[in-house]
């Protein structure tokens, strides 16, 4: 009897480029569903998407976003986001109800996933599968290694141990990013802008 098999993914299926990158972001800000909003901080923070899903009101601080780990990470941490980015992600939330158990999302993950793969079609990356919402965690760490942020902060950064996808998955990656990037268009310079905040505030992490 014959048998079927589905091809695993590709490594290079599942990144974006910057511009793609940028183009869902602005997207997601766009929107005000809450699978929306829970989609632009998972891009803009690189965090996992139960970090994000388990967020309460209170961890909202000024200049930075608290997350409190997973379910097998215990990673607590602190991570830097623009004052303006909080108030505006405050606001778009404040158009929904308040859950009693001060939860933000309590989402699931086959939902986020149905309005990921519509805002992929919105932004004309329909074609690329294999993309998911880890790409956008993939995708902001390859462009800070791209822009030669050490390896220590990116760790700190993302509540994990970066070095095995630097040197497997990332520096190829990072390099397609950089390229990229030497277009110097918006997204580059949007990026960059954030990089060189991240950058000023390392020794607050270390």
């Amino acid at each position: 009897m014959l048998q079927h098999f589905i091809p695993a993914k590709k490594e290079e299926d599942k990144y974006i480029k910057i511009q793609e990158y940028l183009n869902l972001i602005e997207y997601f800000k766009s929107r005000d569903e809450k699978s929306y909003i829970l989609l632009y901080i998972l891009a803009i923070t690189g965090a996992r998407f139960s970090e994000v899903n388990n967020m309460k009101y209170e961890d909202f601080k000024f200049g930075t976003i608290h997350l409190t780990g997973t379910k097998t990470e215990n990673v607590h941490r602190d991570m830097e986001a623009n004052q303006k980015v909080i108030e505006l992600i405050k606001k778009k939330l404040g158009k929904h109800p308040r859950r009693m158990d001060g939860c933000l999302f309590n989402l699931s993950h086959n939902g986020s996933k149905r309005f990921m793969n519509y805002a992929k079609k919105r932004t004309r990356m329909e074609h690329k599968k294999g993309v998911t919402t880890y790409a956008l965690r993939h995708t902001h760490c390859s462009y800070l290694i791209s822009q030669s942020i050490p390896i220590e902060y990116i760790s700190k950064r993302l509540g994990e141990f970066v070095s095995q996808y630097y040197t497997r998955i990332l520096r190829p990656s990072a390099r397609r990013t950089e390229r990229t990037a030497e277009s110097k268009g918006t997204g580059y310079f949007f990026l960059k802008t954030l990089v060189t905040y991240w950058t000023r505030n390392i020794v607050k992490l270390l």
